[in-house]
């Protein structure tokens, strides 16, 4: 049986054309079709679906009758990212399936997983302010004599966010030949009653809204953990429960001051959960508004903290009208690089021990470009 996370690309071989369109047009790749045994019989693509377009039987096609059964494949015994390469090299499409040598099913391989060196140097990744945080405390973390980090996001909604963190980290963890635990903080039921809808800047975002399928996203998760529940409680006890490997990274995107303030309580736990620099990144923070949501957040936080500081504290803003950076909507909100920050733990142990070996060392830039492995 294939994984939860294949089934917007699986479907069986006798499911009307139409059901399976539809289901193409969810997915945005390949549809791979299997037979009643689950195992593996060919795919869908656009191109297949355009030829039965044309037919006068096609409202009695199946995905049988459309699917190529001569597609490429790999196989999981071989070398997944050299045969994707030299694949994608020659030919437009972006998607492969990965099979065993007896028909199941195992995962998609994407162009972008293939060429994902390439693409971060080159800045072309999905949410690229997603992977510079990650790829930058994995990074500081290998120095520093980690094993393992955590990632986490707060606010996690539909979970598109969060998928993109399994993306990024399972191609980090490869390279960099470092452990990335992914965790994703949700109440599950929208924004919450605003305790101080000023701050909480409610007349953006009221109440309800981004809702989360908790159901449909776990089957979409490969390995993420959800933490489910009120912010001002699991922000609280997730260190203690979980024990989570130190965490490198935060996404914060609750949207509301009250809801941020609990998550910045977290940063105020023992060392030995924390990295010494912490990336973070502030969904929700606009040049115009220092005095609340989650610039107020930072601010007071900053406040409290003599030795615990998020760098920088405010948001420059890039002209007048508009969003900065080609943004569109509301105006003074900061592009999402405006919007990364890091958390300095000053009197942790480690703040201080070198991450570089200047004999040894290359630079960050080589360690992407030396080798396509």
């Amino acid at each position: 049986m294939y994984k939860k996370f294949l089934k917007k690309y699986i479907s069986k071989s006798d499911v009307n054309i139409y059901k399976v369109f539809w289901q193409f047009s969810m997915s945005n790749a390949i549809i791979i079709v299997v037979d009643d045994n689950d195992k593996f019989v060919g795919i869908i693509g656009k191109d297949d679906f355009r030829k039965a377009w044309s037919s006068p039987n096609i409202d009695k096609m199946t995905a049988i009758d459309i699917c190529n059964r001569n597609c490429t494949r790999i196989f999981d015994d071989q070398d997944v990212y050299a045969m994707g390469r030299n694949v994608f090299a020659d030919f437009a499409f972006n998607n492969i399936p990965i099979i065993t040598r007896d028909g199941d099913v195992i995962d998609v391989f994407t162009r972008e997983r293939a060429f994902y060196r390439q693409l971060y140097v080159e800045e072309k990744l999905p949410r690229m302010h997603y992977a510079t945080q990650i790829w930058g405390a994995a990074y500081e973390a290998k120095k520093l004599g980690y094993d393992a980090i955590s990632v986490i996001e707060f606010g996690v909604a539909g979970g598109n966010g969060l998928i993109n963190c399994e993306f990024h980290a399972k191609e980090i963890m490869r390279i960099l030949n470092i452990g990335i635990d992914v965790y994703g903080f949700d109440n599950a039921c929208g924004l919450p009653e605003s305790s101080d809808g000023c701050k909480d800047m409610v007349h953006l975002w009221p109440n309800g809204l981004f809702q989360m399928d908790k159901a449909l996203l776990e089957d979409r998760l490969q390995f993420a953990k959800l933490v489910i529940g009120d912010i001002k409680h699991t922000a609280d006890i997730f260190c203690d429960e979980y024990n989570p490997a130190p965490i490198g990274t935060i996404l914060i995107d609750v949207d509301y001051y009250s809801s941020t303030v609990p998550v910045l309580g977290m940063l105020e736990k023992d060392d030995r959960f924390f990295l010494p620099r912490i990336y973070m990144f502030f969904d929700d923070v606009g040049a115009f508004y220092e005095f609340s949501g989650e610039n107020l957040a930072i601010k007071e936080f900053n406040l409290r903290h003599e030795f615990l500081k998020i760098s920088p504290e405010s948001v420059a803003l890039e002209g007048v009208g508009g969003w900065v950076d080609g943004f569109e909507g509301w105006s003074g909100w900061a592009a999402p690089t405006k919007r990364v920050k890091m958390c300095h733990r000053f009197k942790h142990p480690r703040y201080t021990q070198s991450l570089y070996n200047a004999s040894k060392d290359k630079s960050i830039q080589d360690v992407w470009t030396t080798t396509l492995r």
